[in-house]
């Protein structure tokens, strides 16, 4: 698939993420009785534009975002603007755009669930163990069956995902199945495996298995039980970051074009499920209290709250939230020339 196709649908799935994400704020300030004086797609300069009752509608010429602009953002003294609603109003305007990137993430889930059968039961068996990995130093041997894998059983499917899900550099217990008898073993999963291997250096497999339809009544549930997984390893992933235990593997915007062109080459039920987990950590990582961000905006909200309704003054936090938004545009660079372009390259 060409790099300009890859560009292409990484552009359409970006577009819908962000109008999906900026349509909760818009919708949401409408309803509490804010002014909404400007709804862009991407970011000036303008492009097209339509004025209706009272509101902008743009189209702009950088398409990697979009905005809802309030009236009163900072102004408590403008009667239908969003500073001179109290503190949990504006709360739910906040927080409004990552829930809608909830609530997609949960309607691709239960898409995905009624257009593939469940695996009701499966055996994981392990098909290769790399040489000098700690999976073969601790003994395990290729046509083990995994068991459990620090100390979360593998009966259930929906656990799989959350077994793999390792601590880097502590010991693991690993149980595994092997003519019949379980054995214990030992080992230490690597923090920055070779290229290819994973923290255990172990290829595995899915046997024995058994699917489940899911009926389209059934969807919902579970949508929310794929997106409710996902969210609890997404933050565990980052509390691993926070701890140092992890390395943050990050991606910027030319490495997501490749990942979503990959995806579309797959078929349509990856790229669903591309989109999902795109939506779920958008609004995850939203909700940060990362300044510039819809999270960096709640802990002022707080703040609000702790000193009896005295605001910040809103220069300072503008200032805040401009050096937040210089850090994430530094970071983006940053992550596109040192890390997506060399990946592509190679």
């Amino acid at each position: 698939m060409s790099i300009v196709l890859n560009i292409f649908i990484f552009l359409i799935v970006l577009t819908v993420l962000v109008l999906v994400h900026e349509l909760g704020h818009y919708w949401s300030a409408r309803r509490l009785g804010i002014t909404v004086e400007e709804f862009g797609l991407g970011f000036p300069p303008r492009f097209r534009s339509i004025k209706h009752k009272g509101t902008i509608y743009s189209l702009n010429y950088l398409p990697l975002g979009g905005f809802v602009r309030l009236k009163g953002e900072s102004d408590p003294t403008i009667s239908d603007g969003f500073a001179s609603k109290g503190v949990l109003k504006r709360f739910l305007v906040i927080f409004a755009g990552p829930a809608m990137n909830f609530v997609l993430a949960i309607i691709l889930f239960s898409v995905l669930a009624t257009a593939t059968d469940r695996i009701d039961s499966a055996d994981i068996v392990i098909g290769a163990v790399s040489k000098d990995s700690p999976a073969e130093l601790a003994g395990i041997k290729k046509g083990d069956i995994l068991t459990s894998i620090g100390g979360v059983n593998l009966d259930d499917p929906k656990d799989f995902s959350k077994a793999f899900n390792l601590e880097p550099d502590e010991i693991t217990k690993i149980f595994v199945s092997r003519n019949f008898e379980t054995k214990e073993f030992s080992l230490v999963p690597r923090s920055n495996p070779p290229v290819g291997e994973g923290p255990m250096g172990i290829e595995v497999s899915l046997i024995n298995v058994i699917y489940e339809e899911v009926a389209i009544w059934q969807s919902p549930y579970y949508g929310i039980v794929l997106a409710w997984d996902n969210t609890f390893l997404i933050y565990t992933e980052i509390g691993k970051w926070i701890s140092g235990s992890k390395t943050p593997e990050i991606t910027g915007p030319v490495g997501i074009a490749q990942i979503t062109g990959e995806a579309a080459q797959a078929g349509l039920l990856p790229l669903v499920y591309l989109v999902a987990m795109l939506s779920l950590n958008l609004g995850i990582l939203n909700l940060l209290p990362i300044p510039a961000l819809d999270g960096g905006r709640i802990p002022f909200l707080f703040l609000e709250l702790i000193r009896n309704g005295k605001r910040i003054p809103p220069s300072r936090e503008r200032i805040v939230h401009a050096m937040g938004f210089a850090f994430l545009i530094s970071l983006i660079i940053f992550v596109t020339l040192g890390v997506d372009i060399p990946r592509l390259l190679n």
